[in-house]
């Protein structure tokens, strides 16, 4: 009987101590956000606090002075949902600015009952919400965020194929490499053949840019002479908007790279090129 009732107290304490120790343990991860929020406002976060294999820490603090300067304390500061996985907490937060709502995932590396901020990203593919197998269903993103996906992935692989070029052939013979014109004109003939070769460019690089790369673009005007594409460029924005293309090639060559191709491209259908930026936006003026 004695025995009997030694494991039952037994097992309580230890259920009770099991309490403890996840009510700590949860309070631990929800304080991590709070301290963490508190100091970005109050200014007192350091570049120590910050630890990333991937992105550089001053990139990391760039990035989070602009969270900071669109989002009100007391927006921040409310409990976000909260994931742990080993060593590492991730707190979604979904925030609005101008309209746009946008889910972050701010990730913490958590050792020693010490915190630092590792990472900040906002495409997230919740692909652990699949819930049994097999499947053919898997869960999907917005379409803006495939197409920034997509162009990062592309981009990312050409400027290491540029670096290579341009160290073992010069930067001029690694620019001329990416020049597609007349691979692009003959795509615009063929798949637009119902108008004018140089007609058909323009038309195909609308199309292009904005369905197969989804770049918003606005055809202005368009006759046999002249031609003017505004075009919102993924492309500029991403060098802005990542940190690892920062690290591997200057924006004057990013830039200049992106000039090659059309202004090549301009001109094996015909066009001359003046391009015109409105910081991620550009305005082609196609003139013959």
């Amino acid at each position: 009987m004695e025995g009997g009732l030694l494991k039952k107290a037994t097992l309580v304490l230890n259920i009770f101590v099991f309490a403890l120790i996840l009510s700590a343990h949860v309070s631990n991860e929800e304080g991590i956000w709070k301290e963490f929020v508190t100091s970005l406002y109050n200014n007192t976060l350091t570049l120590e606090q910050i630890k990333s294999p991937y992105v550089a820490k001053e990139q990391l603090m760039e990035w989070l002075d602009i969270i900071k300067s669109r989002h009100a304390f007391d927006e921040m500061i409310t409990p976000p949902d909260i994931h742990k996985v080993d060593n590492k907490v991730h707190h979604l937060k979904t925030l609005t600015y101008k309209g746009h709502t946008t889910t972050y995932n701010f990730s913490f590396l958590f050792e020693d009952n010490k915190w630092n901020f590792s990472s900040m990203e906002t495409i997230l593919i919740r692909l652990d919400k699949i819930s049994s197998l097999p499947t053919e269903s898997f869960p999907d993103i917005p379409e803006e965020r495939k197409a920034l996906k997509r162009e990062e992935i592309i981009i990312s692989k050409e400027i290491r194929l540029w670096n290579s070029l341009a160290d073992t052939r010069g930067k001029e013979s690694a620019f001329n490499w990416f020049k597609d014109g007349r691979g692009f004109l003959v795509a615009a003939t063929l798949h637009v053949p119902f108008v004018s070769p140089h007609k058909a460019f323009i038309l195909y690089l609308c199309w292009y840019q904005s369905r197969l790369w989804g770049n918003p673009v606005k055809l202005i005007e368009l006759e046999d002479g002249k031609a003017l594409v505004e075009m919102y460029s993924i492309y500029l924005y991403l060098y802005k908007a990542t940190s690892h293309l920062k690290t591997q090639i200057s924006f004057e060559d990013y830039r200049k790279l992106f000039e090659t191709k059309w202004y090549d491209r301009a001109e094996k259908a015909g066009w001359r090129l003046k391009i015109e930026y409105k910081e991620d936006t550009c305005i082609f003026h196609f003139s013959r």
